[in-house]
């Protein structure tokens, strides 16, 4: 009886008592715990933020390393790129799950390449990954130099960077922008006439620039039409015409491509910003 009275003694000083420094505390507990949580929240963002500040910081620094160093060697710095292909390539790949960019990154470099080489032969049978349209676009830049008497001459072209710069999917027909950087040697010389060409522009001379490729898909071919000759099969690697369209690896350099991307997508438009 005593020891029930003091045990009931004991539970009524602690519910008397001591109940409210019990919650007091508890309440402290819970709150510093939480307070730990939020700022552990606010430490990895800012972490984060630390994380991105120091990225651009690295880019800009090796962009600033490119530009004077290609000046501490007489040329012009390079071309920066809005690259936004992290962004876009996961929109790319889930409208057209087999897409694949490393391939299409080498194909329009070497179509970007294939280009200037035309010019500096005036011959479009050396263009590679082209479009008809593209063909006929540069045909007519070549017939206008011969009309003018000019002549453009490229070399030593070396395309330091290549991204997807937009990306749009419109009714029936899917556009890619490509920017690549990349320079080359150039000059113009005089075939026929009296072309005005400048002095400077003689002699071989280093361009620095950005050029815009467009890579277009057509969704419906039924509806392509006369587009039809824009989807002729070529290996992205090295430019062949292939003969069978279900060929998955090109038979004269051995590359590995997905046939029906290559069937339906092709460069339809370069644009230098400067040649």
């Amino acid at each position: 009886m005593i020891l029930l009275t003091a045990e009931n003694g004991f539970l009524s000083s602690l519910t008397e008592g001591n109940i409210v420094v019990i919650v007091i505390v508890v309440i402290a507990a819970i709150a510093v715990f939480l307070l730990l949580g939020r700022l552990l929240h606010v430490l990895v963002h800012l972490s984060y933020i630390m994380s991105q500040a120091s990225s651009l910081f690295s880019a800009a620094k090796t962009a600033s390393e490119n530009e004077h160093g290609n000046q501490q060697y007489g040329g012009p710095p390079q071309k920066s790129l809005n690259d936004v292909t992290r962004l876009l390539l996961p929109l790319i790949q889930k409208d057209f799950p087999d897409f694949s960019w490393k391939d299409f990154q080498k194909q329009t470099e070497n179509c970007i390449a294939s280009v200037l080489r035309a010019y500096d032969r005036q011959d479009v049978s050396v263009l590679v990954n082209a479009s008809e349209r593209l063909r006929d676009a540069v045909l007519l830049d070549i017939r206008d130099d011969k009309d003018a008497g000019l002549r453009r001459h490229y070399s030593d072209v070396d395309i330091h960077k290549t991204a997807i710069a937009d990306y749009r999917n419109r009714e029936g027909r899917c556009e890619i922008r490509i920017d690549s950087a990349l320079g080359f040697r150039t000059y113009k010389s005089a075939e026929s006439g009296n072309p005005k060409i400048r002095q400077s522009e003689r002699e071989p001379y280093k361009v620095e620039t950005i050029c815009t490729a467009t890579l277009v898909h057509i969704q419906d071919l039924k509806k392509a039409g006369s587009e039809q000759k824009i989807i002729a099969p070529t290996c992205p690697h090295c430019g062949a015409v292939l003969h069978s369209t279900g060929e998955k690896k090109c038979p004269y350099c051995g590359g590995a491509f997905t046939e029906f991307n290559l069937r339906v997508w092709s460069v339809e438009a370069v644009k230098f910003a400067e040649r």
